[in-house]
């Protein structure tokens, strides 16, 4: 994974050892990069399908083993005790709402994928795949890296409710003790690649047809409420930057425009990540005559004049092999 995206200029790899890259490596083409970003999504799948099969396989063998426990504990017990039992488990499963029983379940794939062979791929191979994605321009980058931001969240969410039932006792079953979960928790660059795929998108669409334009928009702003929703990351300049981006481009000049415009902006400042990054994106989205009146008091104006508490957590949040996109 590393070497293919070694070879994709501007990759996270490309950015973080330069030395280790031959002067034939700089002059990979846009075509082949765009090889490379298919192959590196593939080897993905192929992880992620190798550890679907093994988790079958995990169930079918935790399955056999449970009938072989209950002919032997029938063996053992009267008919009459194991009558009790069946109906004392019975009581116990309809007694969960279906709240619980949901969470119940959302636990119970928790652990599974936590068992050797079962979790698949890392972060880390997720990251190189989305951020190759987001580099390469390929055209299908919005969809093929929505599909893998929902695959490792998904897994995530699962892994992490089994963690938090182990630290509470909810669950008599528990995660590993060798279990490490910081190899498979997201990070900015597994939110901020959709993000940037979708401000790349406008790049490589063959035409603007208002089905790519919702494409792009919904997939910007959904990313950006998971980003919100997420428990294990932040929201940085580059986030919100990529979507002032996405509505510059594919939202027409607008009152409507510059008014979501100004409220990302705000919500930037709310979080202390605003920097030229964000203030450059800002310039190009507004629309209506309330934007052109307020834009100028900030656009206009040297990242450093601006309040501080409005860039205090820029540095702090921002991905330490990103260079300032993720």
């Amino acid at each position: 994974m590393r070497g293919h995206s070694a070879l994709i200029e501007g990759s996270l790899v490309s950015r973080v050892s330069k030395r280790f890259r031959s002067k034939q490596d700089a002059d990979v083409g846009k075509d082949d990069s765009i090889k490379r970003a298919d192959i590196m999504y593939e080897l993905v799948q192929k992880g992620v399908q190798f550890a679907a099969e093994r988790r079958e396989e995990v169930l079918k063998m935790e399955e056999t083993e449970k009938e072989e426990e209950n002919k032997e504990e029938e063996a053992s017990e009267s008919e009459e005790a194991g009558t009790d039992d069946d109906d004392d488990d019975t009581t116990q499963k309809s007694s969960l709402t279906e709240e619980e029983q949901a969470e119940h379940e959302l636990i119970q794939r928790g652990i599974l994928y936590a068992k050797p062979g079962c979790t698949g791929p890392t972060i880390e191979m997720y990251d190189l795949a989305l951020d190759a994605l987001a580099c390469s321009r390929h055209p299908k980058a919005v969809s093929l890296s929505e599909a893998l931001l929902d695959d490792l969240l998904e897994r995530y969410e699962a892994l992490s409710a089994a963690r938090d039932a182990n630290d509470d006792h909810l669950s008599s079953n528990s995660l590993d003790d060798n279990f490490d979960l910081t190899l498979y928790t997201p990070t900015q660059a597994s939110f901020n690649a959709v993000l940037r795929c979708a401000a790349n998108a406008a790049d490589v669409a063959n035409s603007m047809d208002e089905r790519r334009r919702d494409e792009v928009i919904m997939t910007a702003f959904y990313t950006l409420d998971r980003l919100f929703r997420a428990d294990c990351v932040y929201r940085n300049a580059a986030s919100y930057a990529s979507v002032l981006r996405v509505i510059a481009t594919w939202i027409p000049e607008s009152r409507s425009r510059g008014n979501v415009a100004r409220g990302l902006f705000e919500k930037a400042c709310e979080e202390g990540v605003v920097n030229e990054q964000v203030l450059e994106a800002l310039r190009g989205a507004g629309g209506g005559v309330d934007f052109e009146h307020w834009a100028p008091s900030v656009v206009d104006c040297d990242i450093k004049d601006l309040p501080q508490k409005w860039r205090r957590y820029v540095k702090r949040r921002r991905h330490p092999h990103g260079a300032g996109l993720y």
